[in-house]
């Protein structure tokens, strides 16, 4: 909010919102980072026989 004082006494003015704009990104971004998660969920799917016949307990859970 910006105050002011103009000819007929004191305003208030709100700076205008580009909120509209900055949701659109953010849901751009969490779009992105979906497909990327999902992405790795296919890659250790796909490996997850290979990496519990290597018997490395820390990479898988069971």
């Amino acid at each position: 909010m910006t105050f002011y004082k103009s000819k007929d006494g004191y305003l208030v003015r709100q700076k205008a919102s580009s909120r509209v704009s900055k949701s659109y990104r953010t849901r751009e971004n969490m779009q992105e980072f979906a497909r990327a998660a999902l992405g790795a969920k296919y890659i250790r799917t796909a490996f997850a026989s290979i990496i519990k016949e290597m018997k490395i307990p820390s990479w898988y859970a069971g």
